[in-house]
């Protein structure tokens, strides 16, 4: 029975990456429950000449949405290999949007991503989202269970623009690495959307998120030019 299920929750998963290909099926998932995240993005006011970066691309539900409302300017970022093969075919046909390999850091390297604990070759679309650059701050996250990625410092991808519209963070936990640098520069960014890892069960990480919350609030840019959504 559970491998049954494992394989259902599979076959669904890859049925959902097949069928975002078509704009009719994405204007039906936009409005579907499961995708109230969204929702947050309605009343931007973007239009053909602005950026959208989105780090940590995974499946492009977030840069489809972007593409389909707004027709703006994207740069999606997925270490994956897997999932970067799967975005790349996505948006081939899309001038505007380019898809890079690589994991969004504080420097520019090689480094490990490390999967959830449950990870298989099998069932990796169910647990890729989980994929993080760090390991021991992540009590779902493997040691053992990872794959070689390069990383891009944050810094070159800000020099390559006078200004950013919208930048959308969800890279599980590893935000901390860049988010000073975030910060540093958001008098050329627009608005920032970030998932903050960290709850009282993850001290590392709670404290991590908390002192990042103080210093956002000190500037001025708490929930006005960075909003935090998971």
């Amino acid at each position: 029975m559970i491998l049954n299920k494992i394989n259902f929750v599979i076959i669904k998963k890859k049925l959902r990456i097949y069928l975002l290909n078509f704009f009719f099926f994405r204007k039906f998932f936009y409005n579907y429950k499961s995708t109230k995240r969204l929702k947050i993005f309605n009343n931007l006011n973007l239009n053909k000449n602005s950026i959208f970066l989105d780090f940590g691309g995974h499946e492009g539900i977030f840069s489809y949405f972007f593409l389909d409302k707004f027709n703006c300017k994207i740069e999606i970022y997925e270490p994956s290999k897997i999932l970067f093969e799967i975005l790349k075919k996505k948006f081939k046909k899309f001038k505007n949007v380019s898809v890079h390999n690589l994991a969004v850091s504080n420097k520019s390297a090689s480094s490990k991503l490390y999967f959830h604990n449950k990870t298989t070759k099998e069932n990796f679309l169910i647990f890729a989202q989980s994929s993080s650059l760090i390991s021991a701050q992540k009590e779902n996250i493997s040691k053992n269970i990872f794959e070689k990625v390069k990383t891009i410092n944050l810094k070159k991808i800000l020099n390559k623009h006078k200004f950013i519209d919208v930048i959308k963070i969800d890279i599980e936990g590893a935000e901390y690495k860049i988010l000073d640098t975030i910060i540093l520069n958001m008098h050329k960014i627009g608005i920032v959307y970030c998932e903050l890892n960290g709850k009282p069960k993850n001290p590392l990480l709670e404290n991590k998120k908390q002192v990042i919350i103080k210093k956002l609030k000190k500037k001025g840019y708490w929930n006005k030019k960075f909003i935090e959504f998971s």
